[in-house]
């Protein structure tokens, strides 16, 4: 079990269901980490996959090497604090953002994250937002 540190590149963390459809749970760019928090922590199996969608280059943590890192270098404690706070306020936005409507998700995705677009594939940002391609495809012509 590893948490993973994005040095360079994009990953996506991703559910399938029983009918092998993926959802897209979050993507994790350049100086963002990404795994599965339970399974990192109580040691069982994870509830997603993490696959790389560009080239990368990461950085691996075991839990024992996360576990000891705050005790040999003390600022680590407050930096891991904090990242934590931060990724309990995206995923509280992410889910409250669901009630928004894909127009706005999208738009709101763009403005977040402007190079989007050029870096994924228009089938992983539908996934992210919800969507079918073809709906994201209507929602680029009409914001046009």
């Amino acid at each position: 079990m590893h948490e993973t540190y994005v040095n360079h590149g994009c990953l996506w963390a991703f559910h399938t269901d029983e009918a092998a459809k993926e959802h897209l749970l979050r993507f994790a760019f350049e100086d963002w980490w990404v795994g599965d928090v339970v399974s990192f922590h109580t040691g069982t199996p994870s509830l997603y996959s993490i696959e790389a969608l560009e080239d990368c280059e990461l950085l691996l943590w075991t839990k024992a090497a996360k576990d000891e890192a705050p005790t040999r270098i003390p600022k680590l404690e407050k930096y891991f604090r904090i990242r934590y706070q931060t990724a309990l306020m995206v995923l509280q936005r992410r889910i409250v953002d669901q009630v928004k409507t894909a127009e706005d998700r999208y738009a709101d995705l763009l403005a977040t994250y402007s190079r989007l677009e050029q870096r994924l594939p228009q089938y992983v940002i539908a996934s992210y937002l919800g969507i079918t391609p073809q709906h994201l495809s209507r929602i680029k012509r009409q914001s046009r």
